[in-house]
């Protein structure tokens, strides 16, 4: 029937629709008739009733005012201000809505009948079928659907009404500003009135009655009067202070029998006393109260005289309509419970008092210092103080109500009084055991939230020193102290000493609004005092190493400007950082002292919990090549003495400590692969100051046989004893002429050598004025070398001994040829080998293996040597393995030869093709013959054994040399081939002679008479004449004579048969 209903119903709506929406067929205007006394003047709508004058069409009104009917004005305007508002949704969108809100009904529907099984049907007997449904949840299945059928049918029936009345949206809208209006002036209609019989209601207190002055001055006048009625009352018997004090006395015996003997007192009024005709109970830091009673029947009750607060702040007294409704309320409690109900009275509305006590305070605290740091919420009897409401993160408030004061899970004879309760959370979470001493004698919500936020600080400050003892493995100092300000707030500091810092840095939580504060001030302070008070999740530990390490970095930073150290910003991202400074390190940074330093090393400092470490880093650059990363690392060890706080002092201690140990590292990295054993160690620096009497040096002891022997030799012995040790004398001062920008650094290599090496050597490098180079009588020698900052120089150091041994070997080929030396050095070398003529020689040897050793002679115009000083200093660089014994023997060989007088005359020409090996020409007139000179090694005939070097002279043997010479001269030189003469110096062997450096001259002088002896007459007088006058000799360095082939200017070598 529902249904059917519903269904004609919706018909009846749709049939009314359809009518309202056809136009009218026509138009009905009534129109007022002549008869009715109505009359309607120009389209106006204001009726005139009869007997009222109209004048020109305007009727008169009562109070004489002319108005027109047609002067209305303006219809008022409507509130519109609803089509504007948000709520207002679209047509398509509450469809939308709708049809999501039925989908979602749908879906809950299907999700709970699935939760309820329905039992099996029962089974058809003999194949008929039981129509009715007695289960339960199929009942309830079934009504659900059809609810949430219904339920969506009027929904969707609605939105049906709302689509019509959107066909007419306009005139729905008019409707409802209309409707709108009529309500509110309804409204306001009914509020008027309201306001009006409520105001007479209160203006009817305020009234007060006329002043009867005629009685009042009659009274005043005359102290009575015949108005005032006579009610006939005796007066009271006046009471003696006898009569008064018997009284008294009687009560109070009622009270202490009835109290004594009759009355259950409550064990909280065990404490009482009986005095002036009433009984005192006092319940300590509460109240005391006075009761009395009037009868001797037990049966009456105790009324109540006065009650005193014992606690402050509390009034003094009630007075006025509470003290009235106070009192009556006790002797109810007294009347229907006894003293039992008194008490619980009595000490509900205390606890109740000392809660508004606490409210009231907590609004004072909030309106004066504690301001925005707490917050109050007041909740029936309960009070919700909510403090340091400016932290970010969770909540901490203390809550005060009042409990049952039961015991849970105890068995108590007496009966739970309630009392007041304080729990404390902390983060949301709720505290154990707070703790927290509270006198409610003297209540004061300050000192109550003041001992909160001290434990309250104390936690955290306990958390974050155990958290960072953690951190650091217990290995910095760390102290907690209280200290109580002027206000009695205590202040829980946390101290943290660190090695680099002077001053420990103090972490303390304000009691009032709970902010982190760090002493002492400074930039990395406030941003870690900011980052702890802003992130609520901040781990406190950490966030305190990085502090540290940010206030030592500062102070370094500080003192690095100061020297002008530039701090390496193009590092890139590392993540073996652990692995180069270990797993214990926070922050680090990196240095260089000054530009001289280059960009391959730099000083690191890295805060770890051990305090300030100090490292020598290699720098590489990056694989984008914009940045670099740290290759290398190693510690730099300080002395225990050395100050751990960054100073001027220190930073300058860690530069020259570090030049020292890049220094050494460079030499590490080469010994390493060349296999050569070396240890490093500090050692005490020997000084009379003693203040640097425990200063130490780093020193390398390198094993000097490994190093010097380059080749397998195995006859091959050291000639030092072991080891070499290798200091590092720091950074050398620039010379005003120097303009490179490179940092070099002074090492100092001493050694012992072994008992009689380098004795003629030692003679001349202790009188020598090298300065990179001496040689003690006890035969210390010590060796300074000057290379670039972390350069390895092993093989700068290599390149120096070999220097001294050639050198030790160069003094004694000098000595043994009878030479003498000038001036022994490193670099150079001179000596005067021909002492009559002042010849002398100067050899500057190279500082690079690949460079030439340079020749110098003198004096440069006479010395006949300049002839062949390029052959000569190939000889000097030669592969032999003796190329200065080589040297010498040229030289000392050649200077008979060079200075022989035959060579001096016309016709002679020398060609030398290298410093051992020599061609003599003879020219015209004289027969063109050529010779040929050359120096060979012979066995040494006077000894037997060794080698010596000997002038070999022959005739050149070529076709045209010997068709053209005359057949006298050959058989002349044939004579001379066979000839010897000892005391001369040469020999024959049948094709030349054989003859060493004394005899080169003389033979020369043989050759070249028997050559001249065919010259003819005419020239054999001329070069009498001029060996005579002596206007025959040729310059040292004659080109007429001498002629020197520049295709035979190559290295030297001896000729051996």
């Amino acid at each position: 029937m529902e249904e059917q209903s519903s269904g004609t119903g919706s018909r009846e709506l749709k049939r009314r629709r359809s009518e309202a929406q056809e136009p009218p067929s026509h138009m009905e205007v009534q129109r007022p008739s002549a008869q009715s006394g109505e009359v309607t003047a120009q389209g106006s709508t204001a009726a005139l009733t009869n007997g009222t004058s109209m004048v020109n069409g305007d009727a008169h009104l009562p109070n004489g005012v002319n108005h027109n009917a047609h002067d209305d004005g303006p219809p008022p305007p409507l509130d519109q201000s609803w089509r504007e508002e948000g709520a207002n949704v679209s047509l398509g969108k509450m469809l939308e809505r709708l049809a999501q809100f039925c989908m979602t009904d749908l879906t809950a529907l299907v999700d709970e009948l699935e939760e309820m099984p329905v039992q099996p049907s029962a089974i058809p007997i003999n194949g008929m079928t039981v129509v009715e449904d007695t289960d339960e949840v199929s009942l309830t299945k079934k009504r659900k659907i059809m609810d949430f059928a219904r339920e969506q049918r009027d929904r969707f029936i609605r939105a049906l009404v709302i689509s019509d009345f959107s066909r007419n949206a306009d005139d729905v809208a008019n409707v409802i500003d209309v409707n709108l209006h009529l309500r509110k002036n309804d409204f306001a209609v009914a509020e008027s009135i309201k306001s009006i019989g409520q105001l007479k209601l209160d203006s009817a207190q305020a009234k007060q009655p006329n002043p009867n002055i005629e009685l009042a001055m009659e009274l005043l006048s005359t102290g009575k009067t015949l108005s005032a009625p006579e009610y006939g009352y005796l007066p009271p018997p006046k009471i003696t202070a006898k009569d008064l004090l018997k009284t008294l006395r009687e009560m109070n015996v009622m009270l202490a029998a009835r109290l004594n003997l009759h009355e259950d007192v409550p064990t909280v009024f065990e404490s009482y006393s009986i005095a002036n005709g009433r009984a005192t109970f006092v319940v300590p830091a509460e109240f005391e109260v006075d009761l009395a009673v009037i009868d001797e029947e037990l049966t009456s009750s105790f009324f109540f005289i006065d009650i005193r607060f014992l606690f402050t702040p509390s009034a003094d007294a009630m007075d006025g309509g509470l003290r009235e409704h106070f009192e009556v309320e006790v002797n109810r409690a007294i009347r229907d419970k006894g003293l039992q109900g008194c008490y619980d009275t009595l000490h509900n509305f205390v606890l109740t008092h000392k809660i508004n006590i606490l409210h009231q305070q907590a609004g004072e605290l909030h309106r004066g210092r504690w301001y925005e740091t707490i917050k109050v919420d007041r909740m029936r009897r309960n009070l919700v103080v909510q403090y340091w409401t400016g932290r970010p993160g969770k909540k901490h408030w203390l809550e005060f109500g009042i409990a049952s004061g039961a015991s849970k899970g105890k068995a108590v004879r007496m009966p739970a009084s309630p009392v007041i309760t304080v729990r404390w959370f902390q983060s949301g979470v709720e505290v154990e055991g707070t703790g927290l001493d509270i006198d409610w004698q003297q209540i004061c919500l300050e000192d109550i939230l003041l001992q909160a936020t001290a434990k309250h600080a104390l936690a955290m400050l306990t958390a974050a020193r155990n958290g960072f003892q953690t951190l650091t493995s217990g290995l910095l100092s760390m102290s907690m102290s209280v200290d109580v300000a002027d206000d009695s707030a205590a202040e829980h500091i946390l101290a943290l000493g660190f090695p680099p810092l002077r001053r420990e840095l103090k972490l303390s939580i304000l009691p009032i609004d709970g902010q982190y504060s760090i002493a002492p001030p400074s930039t990395a302070a406030a941003h870690a005092q900011q980052r702890l008070n802003e992130e609520p999740t901040i781990d406190v530990p950490r966030r305190l190493a990085s502090t540290l390490s940010a206030v030592t970095f500062e102070t370094v930073h500080r003192e690095a400007t100061n020297l002008k150290w530039t701090q390496v910003t193009d590092l890139a991202r590392q993540t073996n950082l652990n692995a180069l400074f270990g797993s214990d390190h926070w922050q680090w940074r990196a240095y260089v002292p000054n530009t001289s330093w280059g960009t391959d090393w730099a000083i690191a400092l890295t805060v770890s919990p051990a305090g300030l470490k100090w490292w020598t880093v290699q720098l590489q650059a990056a694989s984008d090549g914009n940045e670099r990363t740290v290759t290398m690392a190693h510690e730099m060890s300080m002395s225990a003495d050395t100050d751990r706080v960054p100073s001027r002092k220190l930073l300058l201690q860690v530069a020259r400590q570090a030049v020292a140990q890049v220094s050494f590292t460079a030499i590490s990295l080469q010994l390493q692969p060349m296999q050569i054993p070396f240890r490093l160690e500090k050692q005490k620096l020997m000084s009379s100051d003693p203040s640097s009497a425990t200063q130490r040096r780093m020193v390398m002891f390198i094993q000097f046989s490994k190093l010097v022997k380059r080749s397998q030799e195995k006859k091959w012995k050291p000639w030092a004893l072991e080891p070499v040790r290798v200091t590092h004398h720091g950074a050398e001062r620039k010379a005003s002429d120097d303009t490179s920008t490179t940092l070099r650094c002074r090492h100092d290599v001493r050694l012992v050598l072994k008992e009689g090496m380098f004795t003629r050597l030692r003679q001349h490098l202790s009188r020598s004025r090298d300065r990179s180079i001496k040689i003690s009588a006890s035969g210390a020698l010590a060796i300074r070398l000057s290379t670039p900052l972390g350069a390895p120089f092993i093989d700068q150091l290599q390149d120096r001994l070999a220097s001294i041994y050639r050198l030790d070997r160069c003094v004694s080929i000098l000595h043994n040829a009878q030479a003498r030396c000038d001036t022994v050095s490193l670099s150079a070398l001179s000596l005067t080998y021909n002492s009559s003529s002042h010849y002398s020689a100067h050899l500057a040897f190279p500082s690079n293996p690949t460079q030439r050793t340079r020749l110098r002679l003198e004096p440069p115009e006479s010395n006949p040597h300049a002839r062949i000083r390029i052959h000569l200093e190939n000889s000097l660089s030669t592969a032999h393995s003796q190329p200065f014994e080589q040297f010498i023997a040229l030289l000392l060989l050649t200077l008979p030869l060079l200075t022989a007088p035959c060579l001096t005359s016309r016709g002679v020409l020398l060609q030398i093709r290298s410093a051992s090996w020599y061609s003599l020409k003879y020219l015209a007139p004289f027969p063109a013959v050529t010779f040929t000179l050359r120096i060979r090694v012979k066995p040494n005939s006077s000894t037997g054994s060794g080698q010596e070097l000997k002038w070999h002279i022959e005739q050149e043997r070529t076709k045209v040399n010997a068709e053209s010479l005359p057949t006298e001269l050959i058989a002349s030189l044939r004579e001379l081939w066979k000839t010897s003469d000892p005391q001369v110096g040469y020999s024959g062997l049948g094709n030349g002679l054989v003859t060493d450096g004394k005899g080169i001259s003389k033979a020369l002088a043989k050759i070249d008479s028997v050559v001249r002896g065919f010259g003819g007459a005419e020239m054999a007088a001329t070069v009498k004449s001029e060996v005579r006058t002596g206007s025959a000799g040729a310059p040292a360095g004659g080109e007429a004579t001498v002629k020197s082939e520049g295709r035979d200017v190559e290295v030297d070598v001896i000729a051996i048969d």
